[in-house]
């Protein structure tokens, strides 16, 4: 029905409140009380959120560093404004930051790794790069030297040797300490020629012209020479590698087609690998029932070790005489094979203290491109002394171990022949 003359049509206007109950008025008005008083909340909530959207929110025991940081960025006089500049104020306040927290953990091989590095870093663990096949460390005397070489490798090739000095690279001489300067220097594209000099303990530097290639440290591992006026073999195993078991495998069935009476496993160099073909290799030498290969230690404030037991993988033994030969940079799983040799009298070594690299490392990949690495267990031989920081001390020191198999043939048939 149309609206009668002076009367407006209202479309959801409110019935008149004299046909409302009473008791429909009084909880309407709860309802908006109510919703007045959870509407308050929620924006008092928002606004608390806002200011305190960069807070860092920490543990209780860690709440003075994050009311430090908190007056940073907020009080500090040198605080720069918005911007590239306060990002890049506040990165370097939070690497320092990390890198203070891990001096001060008590982990010496604990590192938070820049993009480049971590990238660097993850090459070396997939084992595949461009360079000439030649891992290199400072030295006591912050030298940068030759830590290991791989097999079959354009520096292998030339008689480059573990301990050598890297003098100049490309013309560009290596100042004590500067280890990424001489890496990367070393590395390019594989097909490329790269000029270095190097120097060996007691005499002249040397130069070389070689042609990179990519290396790739999974496909050989393990090398074999066979003497036969001595009866002796030598087996090489220049990484502990996923497929390192299955290759000594392999040496061992020259060694027995050979007739080969004697053994020496040489593990100069060897920077260590996986610890599970560790056992394994330990396995083609002693019976798993001996005892364990090594003991682990994960956390020395929780009490007790985990044996890690010899893997014997089903592979025949070998049984005839055998010396391991280990020089400053054999290091990590490499010294867990010649520590269990040692430990159950199947082998005598030879050659200088190992490195002494008995912990255990796990990588954090970081969503900013950094990684973080944490030590997080030790490895202890199966007489539970420590390898961290001590190494392997051989049964027979040698002054020089850095010389050539051929050179070292003599010495070591000496030692066999006297056992």
């Amino acid at each position: 029905m149309a609206p009668s003359p002076g009367q407006q049509e209202s479309y959801g206007a409110p019935p008149d409140r004299r046909h409302i109950p009473r008791w429909l008025i009084v909880l309407w008005s709860i309802g908006i009380a109510v919703l007045v008083f959870f509407g308050g909340i929620m924006v008092g909530l928002l606004a608390e959120r806002d200011r305190h959207e960069d807070a860092v929110v920490l543990s209780e025991d860690w709440q003075e560093l994050g009311t430090v940081i908190e007056h940073l960025e907020r009080d500090s006089y040198y605080r720069p404004g918005a911007g590239a500049e306060a990002d890049a104020w506040r990165e370097e306040l939070e690497r320092r930051a990390i890198e203070g927290l891990l001096e001060g953990s008590g982990d010496n091989r604990a590192a938070f790794l820049p993009p480049a590095e971590a990238a660097r870093s993850s090459a070396a663990l997939t084992g595949e790069y461009e360079g000439i096949g030649v891992s290199i460390a400072e030295n006591d005397q912050n030298e940068i030297e030759v830590v290991s070489v791989m097999l079959d490798s354009p520096a292998q090739r030339a008689d480059v040797r573990v301990g050598d000095v890297v003098e100049t690279v490309e013309g560009t001489p290596i100042p004590a300490g500067e280890l990424e300067t001489a890496s990367n220097l070393l590395r390019g594209g594989a097909g490329t020629d790269v000029e270095i000099a190097l120097s060996r303990p007691g005499g002249e530097p040397y130069e070389l012209t070689l042609t990179r290639e990519r290396i790739s440290t999974g496909e050989t591992t393990v090398a074999y020479r066979f003497f036969p006026e001595e009866d002796l073999a030598i087996i090489s195993i220049s990484l502990v590698a996923l497929t390192t078991t299955e290759e000594l495998d392999t040496a061992l069935e020259h060694a027995e087609e050979d007739g080969a009476g004697q053994l020496v496993l040489d593990l100069r160099g060897n920077p260590g690998g996986w610890v599970s073909e560790a056992t394994k290799v330990v396995g083609r030498f002693v019976d798993h029932e001996e005892g364990p290969a090594l003991l682990e230690d994960t956390w020395p404030a929780g009490g007790g070790m985990i044996p890690l037991d010899i893997d014997g993988d089903g592979a025949e033994r070998f049984d005839g005489e055998m010396l391991v030969l280990v020089d400053q940079h054999t290091a990590s799983a490499s010294e867990i094979v010649a520590s269990a040799l040692q430990y159950y009298d199947r082998a005598v070594v030879v050659g200088q203290p190992s490195f002494g690299k008995g912990s255990v490392q796990r990588v954090y990949d970081l969503d900013s491109g950094e990684s973080l690495r944490l030590t997080v267990a030790e490895w202890f031989t199966p007489g539970e002394e420590p390898l961290e920081g001590i190494g392997v001390t051989p049964d027979v020191e040698l002054e020089d171990s850095t010389s050539s198999l051929e050179e070292l043939v003599p010495t070591l048939d000496d030692v066999l022949g006297g056992e």
